[in-house]
């Protein structure tokens, strides 16, 4: 007599070996460099990931990894990025040494920052300085690239630090020169104008809130700049 149960099992067992072996290998991406790399695995060593972009990582690269909703991270080439992050947009190349062969001008600092974020900027090799202007102290990040969708490429970045920072929150941000959609639309809650140091800025009103209010111990320049990033991004639908 025929075993029902043991035919079954073989029936079940034939379906499970033809269902693996149509199964196909999850491919995981990332834009490094806006060159698409494609990888079999959900990690990836930052040294492979620019190999298979067609960069040499011998060339002392500044590696920035781009995180949706996190401030951007600066990596080594030996470490291991993580595709299965939902929030990975972009592994972006700087090189370690750019000269123009002209003397480097003095970077303008008339107050401090707080050590960690003078160390943020310029581990991301920002152009930036810190002015006062009557009794407003700012900071301003120059040629700040911008996400597609934008009137420009690049604005100059505005942001107020009140006396009593980090204890007085950051809030809001400024852009010079002011800045519309590529299809001239205008953008919501930016009509007000700042003069700083002689030049127009457009003041954008963009404020934390509810669970995301100011927490002076872990929030800083570095998380308010994550919050101008997204504020850049939704406005051209990334």
């Amino acid at each position: 007599m025929k075993d029902t149960n043991q035919s079954d099992k073989s029936h079940s067992d034939g379906q499970k070996t033809e269902r693996e072996h149509h199964t196909q290998p999850k491919c995981w991406k990332l834009n490094v460099q806006g060159v698409m790399v494609n990888s079999e695995h959900p990690t990836i060593l930052a040294t492979d990931a620019l190999k298979a972009a067609g960069f040499n990582p011998d060339k002392g690269w500044i590696l920035v990894l781009k995180i949706k909703g996190e401030p951007k991270q600066t990596i080594s080439i030996n470490d291991t990025i993580d595709l299965r992050n939902p929030g990975i947009e972009k592994l972006r190349l700087t090189p370690a040494e750019i000269n123009n062969g002209e003397v480097a001008a003095a970077r303008p600092m008339e107050f401090s920052l707080l050590e960690k974020d003078m160390d943020y900027l310029n581990n991301l090799s920002l152009n930036w300085e810190t002015r006062l202007v009557a009794a407003r102290r700012w900071l301003i990040i120059h040629d700040h690239a911008l996400p597609c969708g934008y009137n420009h490429e690049y604005v100059d970045i505005a942001i107020e630090i009140p006396t009593a920072y980090p204890d007085a929150k950051l809030d809001m941000f400024f852009v010079h020169p002011a800045l519309t959609l590529a299809n001239g639309n205008s953008i919501s809650k930016t009509e007000s104008r700042e003069n700083i140091l002689g030049n127009v800025y457009q003041r954008w009103s963009r404020h934390l809130n509810g669970v995301t209010h100011w927490n002076p111990l872990t929030d800083s320049v570095i998380t308010h700049l994550a919050v101008v990033e997204e504020s850049l991004l939704r406005e051209v639908g990334q």
